[in-house]
């Protein structure tokens, strides 16, 4: 039972350390290196919003389109 006990205090203290740092996860975004994955989870955020931007564009793109050839035809008739 002896064995299990350490093994339980070990357990509890390898938890408390990774919550200390998943709390001072917000420090650590703010170091100079950032990880790979932080960065690649950005530049996908980035890569997003552009590609809705685009989308948008496209779409303003199609109906000013339409507009301009229906009002062109409308004044021929």
């Amino acid at each position: 039972m002896g064995k299990y006990s350490k093994e339980d205090y070990e357990f509890e203290k390898n938890k408390q350390e990774i919550l200390k740092l998943t709390q001072n996860r917000h420090a650590m975004k703010k170091e100079e290196h950032a990880s790979v994955w932080e960065f690649e989870i950005e530049e996908h955020r980035k890569r997003k919003r552009k590609e809705k931007f685009m989308m948008f564009g496209a779409g303003c793109g199609i109906l000013s389109m339409m507009y301009i050839l229906i009002t062109t035809l409308l004044n021929y008739l």
